[in-house]
């Protein structure tokens, strides 16, 4: 099983993950892939939002924000199997104007 290690750059980030920390551990199986890791990233998304807003917000996940790893943009690297130890960062897509 995968170790992972999820930092959200803000509380709210974190909430709109389902997390009531900045910084907590997903675990997928050893052969897991990013594109899994999105995956379950957004099925956290969706219900979390849904929780807190109700249906009057049905935006996209990447839309908002972006996940790093290995210094890359995890996007970048759906394809790839997510190795051991694997940290990634989770903040707003729009860092700046």
């Amino acid at each position: 099983m995968l170790r992972i290690k999820v930092r959200y750059l803000s509380s709210y980030i974190a909430k709109c993950f389902g997390s009531d920390k900045k910084e907590e551990y997903i675990y997928l199986p050893d052969d897991a892939k990013y594109k899994d890791l999105l995956e379950l990233f957004n099925k956290r998304y969706s219900e979390a939002i849904e929780a807190m807003y109700g249906d009057k917000y049905k935006e996209m996940m990447l839309d908002f924000f972006i996940f790093i790893s290995e210094g890359k943009p995890v996007v970048a690297i759906k394809d790839k199997l997510i190795p051991k130890d694997c940290e990634v960062i989770v903040t707003y897509a729009d860092l700046g104007g």
